[in-house]
C-alpha cells in the first residue's frame, strides 16, 4: 500500500506524442485526489477495445521511493442498450434486465444539470506572466497577442448535479457536438466554457476566450463513480470535470485591460444545447460562476488585482443574467448598428463614437 500522495495519468496516444504536464492536461484519464480515495489516486475509466493506453504514475511527496499500483477489471458496462429509451446507457455493451424505460414514463430520470463551481474559481485566481510563441494563441482567442502577456489564471470546475449523465461522445461518433473550425484544426467540444469580462457598465471587454477542452470525469462526490475520458466524453451524474489554473489557456489576458473594477464570468453550455442523446439540462440558470476584481497598475503599467466582495449580478438589456445582449450605436438593445446619432444632434460625429 502507498502511504504518500500519488497521481495517475492515462494517455491513449503513441508514446512519442505524449507531452506530460503537472496537471491533467493532455491526459485521456487522470486523478490527483479527486477519485474518492484520499491521497491515493484512483481512476475509474471506460476504455474502448483495441486502443493502447499508456499508464503514468507520479507523486506529490519526495518521500515516495516506490509506488504500488493495481489494474482491476470491473467487467463490462451493463445497462439499457435501446437508444429510444429514456434510460439508454451509451457505454453499455451488455444489456440489463428490465431497465429500459420508454420516453414519458414517470420513472424516467429528469436529466443532467451542469453548474460551474464558484469556490473553485474564486480560490484559484492568480496573476502570472506567460511568454506566448504559438501563433494560434491570438487567433483562437487564448491571448490578445504574442510575447509576454499578463494573464489572470483560474480553475474551471463543472459539476453535473443532475440525475443523468451529460453525454458528449467523440468527434467520430457525435460530430454535431464538436468543431474543427480553429487554427490548430483540433476537434473541440463546442459548449465547454467561455470566459467573459464585463466592466461596471455591463460592457463585454474583448479579452474573453471560448475553451474547447475535452470533457472528462476528473472526480466524483461520494457514492458516484466516473467513467468518461477524452476518447468518449461526458460528465457522469454526481461527478465533475476540472481544469486547473495551471492549464494552458485557462485564463483571460488582461495585458491591455485598463485599471478599474470588472466582473469575470465563467459560463458553460451557454447556448442551452442538449447532450448527444437529446437530453436538456434540468436547470440552465446555474450555468455560470462570477467574481469581481479590481485591476490596478503601477508606474511601470504592470497590472495587479484584488477580489472585490459583494459582487453584483449583471443582467443584460434583455433581462438575461450575464447575457450577451448589448446596446448598439443607436441605443437599441441587441441591435446590430455600428454607427448612430446617440446625442441626437442630427450628426454622426466623434461625440457619438465616444459615447
Amino acid at each position: 500500500m502507498n502511504t504518500c500522495d500519488t497521481k495517475i495519468w492515462l494517455y491513449d496516444m503513441a508514446c512519442g506524442q505524449v507531452n506530460p504536464q503537472p496537471g491533467i492536461e493532455g491526459a485521456t484519464f487522470g486523478d490527483d485526489n479527486g477519485g474518492n480515495c484520499g491521497l491515493q489516486a484512483v481512476v475509474n475509466a471506460n476504455m474502448p477495445a483495441g486502443v493502447t493506453h499508456h499508464l503514468r504514475l507520479g507523486t506529490n511527496s519526495s518521500s515516495c521511493t516506490a509506488i504500488t499500483f493495481q489494474i482491476i477489471y470491473n467487467g463490462p458496462v451493463v445497462g439499457c442498450m435501446d437508444p429510444a429509451a429514456c434510460t439508454y446507457e451509451p457505454l453499455a455493451t451488455v444489456p440489463c434486465a428490465n431497465c429500459c424505460l420508454a420516453q414519458g414514463d414517470p420513472a424516467c430520470p429528469n436529466g443532467p444539470d451542469l453548474t460551474l463551481n464558484q469556490a473553485a474559481l474564486q480560490s484559484s485566481l492568480n496573476l502570472q506572466t506567460v511568454n506566448i510563441t504559438d501563433a494560434c494563441a491570438p487567433v483562437e482567442g487564448c491571448t490578445k497577442g504574442l510575447g509576454q502577456r499578463y494573464v489572470l489564471r483560474f480553475t474551471t470546475r463543472i459539476d453535473n448535479i443532475g440525475t443523468t449523465d451529460y453525454y458528449i461522445g467523440s468527434p467520430s461518433s457525435q460530430p454535431q457536438m464538436f468543431s474543427t473550425n480553429n487554427c490548430h484544426g483540433h476537434a473541440h467540444y463546442q459548449g465547454y466554457a467561455d470566459y467573459v469580462l464585463f466592466d461596471q457598465d455591463g460592457t463585454k471587454i474583448p479579452v474573453g476566450f471560448k475553451n474547447g477542452f475535452c470533457v472528462i470525469d476528473v472526480g466524483c462526490t461520494p457514492g458516484h463513480t466516473g467513467q468518461y475520458g477524452c476518447s468518449n466524453m461526458g460528465i457522469t451524474a454526481g461527478c465533475y470535470d476540472a481544469y486547473g489554473s495551471g492549464t494552458t489557456c485557462n485564463w483571460i489576458d488582461i495585458t491591455d485591460v485598463p485599471a478599474g473594477t470588472y466582473t469575470l464570468v465563467l459560463r458553460t453550455n451557454w447556448q442551452h444545447t442538449p447532450d448527444a442523446l437529446g437530453r436538456h439540462e434540468m436547470d440552465y440558470s446555474n450555468n455560470y460562476a462570477q467574481v469581481c476584481i479590481q485591476i490596478t497598475r503601477n508606474l511601470q503599467n504592470v497590472p495587479s488585482f484584488s477580489v472585490v466582495t459583494n459582487c453584483p449580478v449583471y443582467t443584460d438589456c434583455l433581462g438575461q443574467v450575464y447575457g450577451d445582449a448589448q446596446i448598439d450605436c443607436t441605443g437599441q438593445c441587441a441591435g446590430t448598428a455600428k454607427t448612430g446619432d446617440l446625442n441626437n444632434d442630427t450628426f454622426q460625429t466623434q461625440p457619438d463614437a465616444q459615447e
